[in-house]
């Protein structure tokens, strides 16, 4: 007899066992739902890394086209913060942008659409309309919140030698280029306050003035 009751004394009663797999069903589910969060989390991680890299591919165009960037009267170097317009020489029959054997004069055009959050950019040979059809555009860059262009401004020609140039916001001198242009992208899945930079300074015998213009 009290080798039975030692027996029973040492086990675990139903109530026991029920609280402690009810106990290890939480702490397990916990861990599942941790490390499910932790793979949600690393894979919008790398979705918003591999979008990242795509736009700084597609940037590699933005700065082609504006190494090709010449200057002429007949077409007017517009920049605005969120759009920009400039003469180039290029293959137009390319669509990288690249200068071919049919390089021909033109201009390019970039612009951010608000409502579809996205980057476009449309080409034309010279003579180029004066009103862009809408049609020809390329969304070049999809899901953009934000995209704002700033030009880089030549020193005043009556300012002291410690004269420094300054990123403007638009660009009114028509006959001139600025020494540099500057994208800063936002991408709707980045997160808040981070922004893609890229700065392209033009060949010198682009933006120098020339009073011959």
């Amino acid at each position: 007899m009290r080798r039975n009751r030692r027996k029973r004394a040492c086990g675990f009663t139903l109530l026991e066992l029920l609280v402690a797999i009810s106990i290890l069903t939480l702490v397990i589910g916990a861990i599942a739902a941790s490390f499910a969060a932790g793979v949600r989390v690393w894979s919008a991680a790398m979705e918003v890394s591999r979008t990242e890299e795509a736009t700084r591919a597609e940037l590699g165009v933005w700065h082609r086209d504006l190494m090709n960037a010449r200057r002429f009267s007949g077409l007017p170097f517009e920049g605005e913060s969120r759009a920009l317009t400039f003469p180039v020489v290029q293959d137009f029959a390319d669509a990288t942008g690249g200068v071919g054997p049919g390089e021909q004069l033109g201009a390019v055009r970039y612009w951010h659409d608000t409502r579809e959050q996205a980057l476009f950019r449309q080409a034309s040979p010279f003579p180029v309309p004066a009103e862009w059809p809408r049609d020809g555009a390329e969304r070049w860059i999809a899901r953009v919140a934000s995209a704002t262009f700033e030009y880089l401004e030549f020193p005043d020609a009556d300012a002291e030698s410690g004269g420094t140039a300054a990123w403007m916001t638009e660009w009114n001198q028509p006959t001139n280029m600025p020494l540099g242009v500057r994208i800063r992208l936002r991408l709707l899945d980045a997160e808040p306050g981070t922004a893609l930079t890229r700065t392209v300074i033009l060949p010198w015998r682009q933006w120098r003035p020339e009073s011959g213009d």
